[in-house]
């Protein structure tokens, strides 16, 4: 019989680089940067009341394998929650089947992309792994976790129409994680909580795995308990992980209305889409503590878009980004360099787009083929268990999409003139470290403009 189960321990592995796995896709930090494990967050929420618990982010205090075993023999748990990535799942695995064997009655079950896309794969391959968590809002694993039963797919398919209909978790207990370990990448070097409101997305972009999943909302109450809990720590910058905010508007609603007339005094970013803001909602945005908004550019060809099923019009990136800047809001903007159909012209548009546009950010990604997304199976790629994982970190590796016209080399050499082009400017340069001497985030913007410049040298 299954032993019984007191003491779970939450575990991102340790890994060769700076990881950032999560359940949508899994990729590796260009800079300093790193941000909490949002599944395991979650996660944490649901289990506290069930379990006592413990969390190590081997990632975010820099562990290295030997050190983070040591760490869970110290913590005797009697299960793992951990996390896997696509590009990480070969060194996740050796490391947790070591665990196995020196205690094969410890129970573990697996999250993040792998076990979302491909969980059942992995657990025929794994069969000393006892579970996988596909859905990691679902309150499933800690009843069957007590009931010993925590073996197989756990929870209901999280793809099901019925999934769609909300999901709800109180405050995580971020006080069992190293709070500053985590960074964003813009702004000042303070400590933040990360908010989800909602998950999935009603879009369909070919190259997007988030197209895939139902869209959903968090219950409103879990969202204020959280932002409390933060806020009587002390944390007033919260970074909102939904992949798109502001989609339901009434929702929205209720959510800024809130945040404005009960004076939460919190600073937050977000994503949005460019085409479903306009200068009204921008504006309350800001009025409810709103101080940066990231949108997803990704390309100057509204030909590559409508291929690519983004539907997203150049007129309304323009429009998006001017009413934000109107406002008062910093501006980061997402751009992917490679997607089927791209030329040397084409990239050299998106390019000089993002100069055009005035951002205060840009990041600049390769077309890669994630698991889930609609771009994998037009490529007939299949698993990664036997595809492998070469081209799927889009933060800096050389994509592996077979294209007509650019080679995988040439796709890279134009994402690192894209870097070298926006952040390289002399003006922008001054621009931003004037600013990050006002933060107090010199050194930090320092190490992440390093970092992301040494990545773009190849």
């Amino acid at each position: 019989m299954p032993r019984t189960v007191r003491r779970v321990l939450l575990l991102n592995p340790p890994g060769a680089r700076r990881y950032l796995r999560d359940v949508y896709c899994s990729h590796s930090s260009k800079g300093t940067y790193l941000y909490h494990p949002m599944d395991l967050l979650a996660q944490a929420a649901l289990l506290a009341p069930r379990f006592e618990l413990r969390f190590i982010d081997a990632i975010a205090e820099g562990l290295t394998p030997d050190t983070t075993r040591e760490r869970i023999v110290a913590a005797a748990p009697d299960a793992i929650v951990f996390l896997s990535g696509a590009v990480s799942h070969a060194e996740d695995l050796a490391f947790l089947a070591g665990l196995k064997r020196t205690d094969p009655e410890l129970v573990l079950v697996g999250m993040g992309d792998v076990f979302l896309w491909e969980a059942e794969r992995f657990l025929a391959a794994h069969p000393w792994i006892d579970g996988a968590l596909p859905d990691f809002v679902s309150a499933a694993l800690g009843p069957a976790l007590e009931a010993r039963t925590a073996r197989g797919v756990i929870g209901l398919d999280p793809f099901a129409r019925g999934a769609g209909k909300g999901f709800a978790y109180g405050a995580p207990p971020y006080d069992l994680l190293p709070m500053e370990r985590y960074r964003l990448p813009f702004g000042r070097p303070e400590a933040f909580g990360s908010l989800l409101t909602s998950f999935g997305c009603p879009f369909h972009c070919t190259y997007c795995n988030t197209a895939e999943m139902p869209y959903r909302l968090r219950e409103l109450d879990g969202v204020f308990d959280e932002l409390a809990y933060l806020r009587a720590r002390g944390i007033r910058k919260i970074y909102v992980r939904d992949p798109t905010f502001a989609l339901n508007p009434r929702y929205t609603r209720a959510l800024l209305d809130r945040l404005i007339e009960e004076h939460w005094d919190l600073s937050w970013n977000c994503f949005v889409r460019a085409d479903r803001v306009d200068e009204a909602l921008l504006e309350r945005m800001k009025r409810a503590g709103c101080y940066l908004v990231m949108f997803g550019i990704e390309t100057a060809s509204d030909a590559l878009n409508a291929r690519s099923r983004k539907d997203l019009a150049q007129a309304d990136v323009r429009a998006g980004v001017a009413a934000a800047k109107r406002v008062g809001l910093e501006v980061l903007g997402t751009f992917v360099l490679g997607m089927p159909g791209e030329t040397r012209r084409t990239a050299e548009e998106t390019i000089d787009l993002a100069r055009e546009l005035d951002l205060d950010y840009a990041s600049f990604n390769v077309a890669t083929p994630r698991l889930g997304s609609q771009l994998r199976d037009q490529l007939a790629l299949g698993s990664v268990l036997t595809a492998g994982t070469r081209g799927l970190d889009g933060s800096n590796e050389i994509p592996d999409l077979p294209d007509e016209v650019l080679s995988p080399e040439e796709v890279w050499r134009l994402r690192n003139r894209a870097v070298w082009s926006f952040y390289g400017r002399p003006r922008y340069l001054a621009r931003r470290a004037s600013q990050a001497l006002k933060d107090g985030g010199l050194w930090i913007g320092a190490r992440n403009a390093l970092t992301l410049f040494g990545s773009a040298l190849g």
